[in-house]
């Protein structure tokens, strides 16, 4: 009995994360940030990243034409599923900066997306695709200061008190 109440005790303790300091010498002190997402929202949140690398892979490979999806321009979808990758990995690792590893690895994934395609029948690739994909990215990146007003997603750059 002794025991589960100190058990119990533990784990209703606030887990208290160790501040990052900024990544490279000189870089901006908003990088020098503990997260503050709670823990469960980042699972929910890399969750959301999975399934939406899996739809979109699954959407580019397809030979079947959906209707809702098709009535978009092809680059316009494409740079609208880069900013949504582009948030939903900022917001799976917050610890991090939006730096190159994010945005290579996305840019890699979009790139392999093409070079796939052209093994397809069903598909064409396009350097189009993957400029689209980088000007998602880039709009994602850019916008990041008119994000940071928006108070649902604000709370991903607010520095943890101690």
């Amino acid at each position: 009995r002794r025991r589960s109440t100190r058990i119990a005790s533990i784990r209703s303790t606030p887990v208290r994360r160790r501040s990052r300091r900024a990544p490279l010498p000189g870089w901006p002190a908003a990088y020098d940030i503990t997260p503050t997402l709670p823990r469960r929202h980042v699972f929910v949140i890399r969750a959301l990243f999975v399934v939406s690398v899996l739809g979109i892979t699954s959407l580019a490979l397809a030979g079947v034409q959906y209707p809702l999806v098709d009535d978009i321009n092809d680059k316009l979808r494409h740079a609208v599923a880069f900013f949504t990758l582009g948030l939903l990995l900022d917001f799976s690792f917050p610890e991090r900066p939006l730096g190159l590893a994010k945005i290579g690895g996305l840019l890699a994934y979009g790139v392999l997306l093409e070079v796939v395609q052209s093994a397809t029948p069903a598909r064409d690739p396009s350097f189009w695709d993957m400029g689209a994909d980088a000007l998602g990215l880039l709009v994602y990146a850019t916008s990041t200061p008119l994000l940071r007003r928006v108070p649902i997603l604000a709370r991903r750059w607010t520095p943890a008190r101690d």
